[in-house]
């Protein structure tokens, strides 16, 4: 488990940070604040504190476009390689039926 702090520095937030920060971690779920991200019960600051996460989130345009075009090529590899492994099935299973016919019991008539 990780004890993190989040807290918005003084200054703002930076993208590179936020994302440094938060990428070092394969699950939620091992991640523990140090302190909350706002004070208990404050709507104003509980508001403040998620615009500047999402704007410091913002992706650049060119980076967007980059990530988006990667996911259609993962896609699309995902898409191949589903029918090449269907493919293989196929062949393997036309190959087991070949070689079961092949190999038949032999049964002599006495």
């Amino acid at each position: 488990m990780w004890v993190i702090d989040l807290a918005v520095p003084p200054k703002g937030l930076k993208r590179a940070g936020v994302f440094v920060l938060l990428t070092r971690f394969k699950d939620v779920e091992h991640i523990r604040l140090l302190r909350p991200l706002w004070p208990h019960g404050d709507d104003y600051k509980r508001t403040s504190v998620i615009k500047s996460f999402i704007k410091a989130a913002k992706l650049d345009p060119d980076l967007k476009a980059e990530l988006q075009l990667l996911q259609r090529n993962s896609e699309a590899t995902k898409r191949n390689r589903a029918t090449q492994w269907q493919r293989a099935v196929e062949m393997v299973a036309k190959r087991n039926a070949v070689t079961a016919t092949a190999v038949r019991p032999h049964t002599d008539a006495a």
